[in-house]
């Protein structure tokens, strides 16, 4: 059987004296993250997530219904030249609803962005607070109230309907939310999920 020297089993990191000694602090701090988090995780909490984008805000469009004129066409020819057979026909769902492409567009753009924040976190489980800043190219010393500014509601709802699936497993669990509308030099969107706590300031049960 081969013998290790002193000296060998010292460069080996191993105690030969039987004596037990403490670990350093930076070995106890090692062990303390890798216990928390996985390696390649950077989070310092995991119901933490936060972006910070050089975009627009936009509200989120009402979706549109129009007629499918293909089966506007059908009914024409089913009806056969009988006007109220025409419009019967027209009335059982002859139209579509869609999301409008610019709403459609923004909320893809938050959702790839979400998803790269997150890396291959599943999402939240919990009970979730929400804070979203949107800042709309302007002066920093007025509010951004005009028509074109959106409302803060229609807002957040593009944003928290980007988000759902990806940060967080349903918007049931957003039981907070916090919204900013201010100007600044840039237009900018900032959105924070974490979560919320009962006992966390703001949340009065009288």
């Amino acid at each position: 059987m081969a013998r290790l020297s002193t000296a060998d089993a010292r460069r080996l990191g191993i105690n030969l004296s039987g004596n037990k000694s403490k670990p350093s602090a930076s070995a106890k701090t090692s062990r303390t993250k890798c216990s928390r988090l996985p390696a390649n995780d950077t989070q310092t909490d995991p119901c933490e997530f936060h972006i910070d984008l050089p975009h627009d805000p936009k509200p989120k469009e009402r979706p549109r219904t129009v007629l499918d004129l293909g089966a506007v066409s059908s009914a024409f020819v089913q009806a056969k030249g009988n006007l109220n057979a025409f419009l019967e026909l027209v009335g059982k769902g002859r139209s579509r609803t869609y999301t409008p492409k610019s709403t459609a567009e923004y909320e893809k753009l938050i959702s790839v962005a979400a998803a790269s924040a997150m890396k291959s976190r599943r999402p939240m489980e919990c009970a979730i607070s929400v804070e979203m800043t949107f800042i709309l190219k302007g002066d920093p010393e007025t509010w951004p109230i005009s028509n074109k500014s959106g409302d803060i509601d229609n807002l957040s709802k593009a944003v928290l309907d980007a988000l759902n699936g990806i940060v967080f497993i349903d918007d049931r669990l957003v039981v907070e939310t916090i919204c900013r509308k201010t100007h600044g030099e840039r237009s900018r969107l900032k959105v924070r999920a974490s979560e919320a706590r009962p006992t966390q300031p703001g949340f009065e049960t009288s």
